[in-house]
């Protein structure tokens, strides 16, 4: 019966444990600020949109008029117009620091290693091994961000865009 079905799907793809909450932000290169998904539309002005017709990209959009339309029997409506925002969206990875604070792309992070020793990096998609690593600076220097890294003490301390003086550090790292 349906109910089988669904239990046997749930058992077979472990459904509860795949999935993840799918999260973006944007960096408002115009404005120098980050926005966050949950601060967009109606919340505010922002709004992300997918286009499916031209490489499945996400734009940041920015609301730039609101027009009032009135019909003849009194009600009414408005018109919103939005235009695309130079900007630079990124990823929710699925993990979070040892703060339960939500890591992204372009979030650069302190792990505290077995020896005391911090390492910072910073969080980057990789296409060659098609997932999230933390990079330490150099090519070479990076590891994969997984489920173990929850052994770890780690915490978000900044972002690319918003800690410049981070990244510098974080690029010097060899």
């Amino acid at each position: 019966d349906g109910d089988s079905w669904l239990e046997f799907r749930r058992v077979l793809f472990r459904s509860e444990e795949v999935m993840r909450e799918i999260k973006f932000r944007a960096w408002n290169k115009n404005k120098s600020c980050m926005i966050y998904l949950d601060e967009t539309y109606p919340k505010s002005k922002y709004k992300l949109e997918f286009e499916i017709f031209n490489g499945f990209n996400l734009t940041l959009m920015e609301m730039t008029n609101r027009e009032n339309v009135y019909y003849k029997d009194g009600e009414g409506t408005y018109i919103e117009h939005f235009e695309p925002v130079e900007s630079v969206i990124m990823q929710y990875i699925g993990l979070k620091d040892s703060n339960k604070n939500k890591l992204y792309e372009g979030d650069i992070v302190k792990i505290e290693d077995y020896f005391g020793d911090d390492i910072i990096g910073r969080v980057i998609y990789d296409e060659t091994t098609a997932g999230y690593v933390f990079h330490k600076g150099n090519e070479r220097n990076y590891f994969q961000m997984t489920l173990d890294l929850e052994s770890y003490v780690y915490y978000v301390i900044g972002n690319i865009y918003e800690n410049t003086e981070l990244l510098e550090e974080v690029m010097e790292t060899h």
